[in-house]
């Protein structure tokens, strides 16, 4: 059932102007990221964990705000 789902609205998700939006997004979570980790780095512990992985998951949660946001 998911395939089929997932394949019935593969095609809305390949719009023309999807790229366009996609790079708007993408701009805008890349700089919330940074933001974000300069503004928390000092949160960041090494004992938890690596940079790069704390850093993905700002990323992750910059991009689901974006996404919800986008969705209003």
């Amino acid at each position: 059932m998911s395939l089929d789902l997932i394949q019935r609205y593969y095609a809305a998700f390949n719009a023309g102007d999807r790229e366009a939006m996609l790079d708007c997004l993408a701009d805008d979570v890349i700089q919330e990221t940074w933001l974000t980790a300069v503004r928390r780095v000092r949160d960041f512990d090494p004992a938890r964990g690596a940079f790069f992985d704390w850093l993905c998951g700002i990323a992750s949660n910059a991009a689901r705000s974006a996404v919800r946001a986008r969705c209003r």
